[in-house]
């Protein structure tokens, strides 16, 4: 399976048991950096079809299930980032110091 097609998806268990099965569903269901985050939370790289299995089958445990999306990624294909916008181009202007004192 090509490396493009593992995605990292983030999902939240209604209770602890449930993660805890979950996490072992998906470990043995071959997906790769399961990692228990704060709360009911998992993530894990998988692929879109093993994504889909995962959420079928075990739906009724998942109160929140979705794919993390990596801006550091995306923005590393589309060349030079734009230069952020001067306070000048914001239209901010800085106060008269002598009218200040």
């Amino acid at each position: 399976m090509p490396k493009d097609d593992i995605q990292t998806y983030e999902m939240t268990l209604k209770d602890t048991a449930a993660r805890m099965q979950m996490r072992r569903v998906l470990t043995d269901a071959g997906a790769q950096h399961v990692e228990t985050l704060e709360g009911q939370r998992l993530q894990a790289e998988m692929t879109p079809t093993q994504a889909a299995s995962v959420k079928q089958v075990y739906g009724s445990v998942l109160l929140d299930f979705h794919p993390v999306v990596n801006v550091i990624a995306m923005a590393q294909g589309t060349g030079p980032l734009a230069k952020p916008p001067t306070l000048a181009e914001l239209g901010v202007v800085a106060p008269d110091k002598s009218k200040l004192n």
